[in-house]
């Protein structure tokens, strides 16, 4: 499943920087939201397949630590702000 996600994200982000889309105030937020979910797909795949990663310096913990959490919620907030920003076009058009 993470396979499919990952091909999904990557054409929407494709799609989203065509020029036809480069006009749209959406197409920013879907664009973020694709590269949130992408993180959130290679995140999932590099922890849960069978792997010799190691996380040797301090450093990389902690930003691993830091960074980890990140994706899924701001993918929502993402879709949040995509969601005002057509309620908010539709309305003051």
């Amino acid at each position: 499943m993470q396979i499919a996600g990952l091909i999904g994200n990557m054409l929407m982000l494709i799609v989203f920087s065509m020029k036809g889309f480069n006009k749209l105030s959406v197409a920013v937020y879907l664009r973020a939201l694709a590269v949130c979910q992408l993180a959130e797909n290679i995140k999932w795949l590099v922890f849960n397949l069978p792997n010799d990663i190691n996380i040797d310096s301090d450093l990389t913990c902690k930003l691993v630590n830091y960074f980890s959490p990140l994706p899924a919620p701001l993918s929502a907030w993402f879709e949040v702000a995509a969601g005002l920003d057509r309620f908010l076009t539709i309305i003051y058009q």
